[in-house]
């Protein structure tokens, strides 16, 4: 641990004593627990967690202490409302109490409630833009009311529904990509643009392609292009994508991507996929859980991928995980 990460560590842990001591109001023995930078204090048999950095990302790092010390309650401490979090929290199978600092004192966060994602924009005109996708080999992925076009799991388009109604066929890698692209090459038909962009993401976005930007953004979204292309991968015999319980903010940050399927008794199967050693699958699979109510999850990630914490962090979720490992088709 650097020096400033030990410095932000030993802050912490000295806010996190003043702030439980205060809330227990009793004598007891508060012990540190080596978390990297974040501060740890076991309290008799249970344990309280306050996050340094990263709050969106601060349950990932709580389960994995769940997992690895078994506390009869995790406590995790935050700076700010998190009702996100505190939903997500009561799906686990271990007790997780989600607390937020209020000057001295640790007032309990009231879990969000689960909403389902928007429905997309309906009429003839978005009709004949998603033929134009499907013409150009695009996949129609409908996510939190947005119609977007992906390639290999990239979005290389999306519909856009402008203030006075008009609908439009935005292009290019992202949202900043089109809006760049709309300036740049607003002249040139969409059917046109949509087509030189989207064989010029499936040549980057291939195995034999050399190394890329291109072929490194959104891996997770690739990987469940290859299974919704082949649900037997998975063991289904149909399967479509569905939102994430937050939208994504751009194409360039890391983010577990989710499908909802038919298995072979006719049950309901949540598949997330994920690369790296990314621990919000787990906390993602909480929130879907609500939202779905599937019977089972397979999680599927590249062989390299699968070490014992994930094992560990999936049996903290109310329903069974089964693993598939599954090469991404990206270059090497």
């Amino acid at each position: 641990m650097s020096v400033d990460a030990d410095r932000l560590r030993h802050l912490n842990e000295i806010k996190l004593r003043a702030l439980v001591r205060r809330h227990l109001d009793a004598p007891i023995e508060l012990v540190s627990v080596a978390a990297g930078s974040s501060a740890v204090l076991r309290a008799g048999d249970e344990l309280w967690l306050h996050p340094a950095g990263e709050p969106e990302r601060a349950l990932g790092r709580a389960l994995v202490l769940l997992a690895r010390y078994s506390p009869a309650v995790l406590h995790l401490v935050l700076d700010d409302e998190s009702p996100l979090d505190a939903r997500r929290a009561a799906v686990f199978n271990r007790p997780v109490k989600v607390w937020r600092v209020d000057g001295a004192v640790l007032v309990p966060v009231v879990a969000g409630v689960v909403t389902s994602p928007a429905d997309p924009p309906v009429g003839e005109a978005t009709r004949l833009l998603v033929e134009m996708l499907e013409a150009a080999a695009v996949d129609v992925v409908v996510e939190h009311g947005l119609i977007i076009g992906e390639v290999r799991g990239l979005e290389v388009a999306r519909v856009r529904v402008d203030a006075d109604g008009r609908t439009n066929l935005d292009i290019g890698v992202g949202r900043f990509d089109q809006e760049a692209a709309a300036l740049i090459h607003g002249d040139k038909p969409t059917a046109v643009a949509l087509a030189d962009a989207a064989s010029l993401v499936r040549s980057l976005r291939a195995p034999d392609a050399a190394p890329h930007p291109v072929n490194r953004l959104a891996r997770e979204r690739w990987l469940r292009s290859q299974v919704l292309a082949d649900p037997a991968l998975v063991g289904l015999g149909e399967l479509g994508a569905i939102s994430p319980p937050v939208a994504r903010r751009n194409v360039k940050d890391p983010a577990p991507a989710a499908a909802i399927g038919i298995g072979p008794g006719g049950e309901i199967v949540l598949v997330i996929c994920t690369v790296g050693i990314d621990l919000d699958w787990v906390p993602i699979a909480a929130d879907l859980v609500l939202r779905e109510r599937p019977e089972r999850i397979v999680t599927v990630l590249p062989s390299r991928d699968l070490l014992s914490v994930q094992h560990e962090l999936a049996s903290l979720l109310p329903v069974p995980v089964h693993f598939v490992t599954l090469e991404g088709d990206w270059p090497v």
